[in-house]
This record gives structure tokens, sequence and C-alpha cells, in this order.
């Protein structure tokens, strides 16, 4: 769980997107979330997302 985060935030960071996961980049609130650079708070979010487009439990 923790590495698909981390590979979330890194690709956001270097301003491509992992293949699978077009859903959570379309999002805006995730762009916004990705360029505040606070990892806590991006972690935490993305991780909610994702639970809730039901890309992971």
């Amino acid at each position: 769980v923790d590495s698909v985060i981390d590979d979330i935030l890194v690709s956001g960071r270097q301003g491509r997107n992992l293949a699978g996961y077009d859903d959570l980049y379309a999002d805006p609130d995730v762009k916004n979330i990705l360029q505040v650079g606070n990892d806590t708070l991006a972690r935490a979010y993305i991780k909610d997302k994702l639970c809730s487009l039901g890309l992971m439990n």
C-alpha cells in the first residue's frame, strides 16, 4: 500500500501518471495536493481516494 502511494507521489512530482490510475490523476484535488508538497497530507488524501475509487482496500 505505502509503496503504491510513494510511486504516485514520485510520479506526480515528475509530471507523469502511473498506468491504471487515470481516475486518481484526473481529480483536481489530487493535483493540488501533489503540488502543495506536504507528503503526510498527500499520503492520507491519496489513500482515501484510492479506497473510494475501489483501487485498494
